[in-house]
């Protein structure tokens, strides 16, 4: 069976290879800019779901968001310690939100799993 394809957007390097490390069962590309995402999304279509930070050095997310959309319909994880941002990320086209994991990993985790299989299924 292929593993699910997800495209993470975050400029954390640290958060975004604990995060790898933690859904290991997907095959995770990281990418720190909203200009790498884009060029990646224009190029490869074969995401099943992308998970985009809210603050990058680029671009706020809010704006990557509706860029993404005029390229594809993948769905999209909003993820920010900064809950009322990823709200906003939703207003503008994210399909969900989930907040930055720090503390429960466990419980975390399982609920990220669950959000990514339901969203690619």
């Amino acid at each position: 069976m292929k593993k699910v394809r997800v495209l993470h957007i975050e400029d954390n390097k640290n958060y975004a290879e604990a995060l790898s490390n933690l859904l290991e069962k997907y095959d995770i590309i990281n990418v720190s800019t909203g200009s790498k995402a884009i060029e990646i999304l224009k190029n490869e279509n074969d995401f099943q779901i992308i998970i985009c930070d809210c603050k990058l050095p680029d671009i706020l997310g809010f704006d990557l968001i509706k860029k993404i959309k005029e390229i594809t319909n993948i769905p999209i994880i909003a993820n920010s310690s900064d809950i009322e941002n990823c709200k906003k990320m939703v207003c503008y086209g994210a399909n969900i939100f989930l907040e930055k994991i720090f503390n429960d990993y466990k419980h975390d985790i399982e609920i990220w799993i669950n959000v990514i299989d339901n969203l690619t299924n």
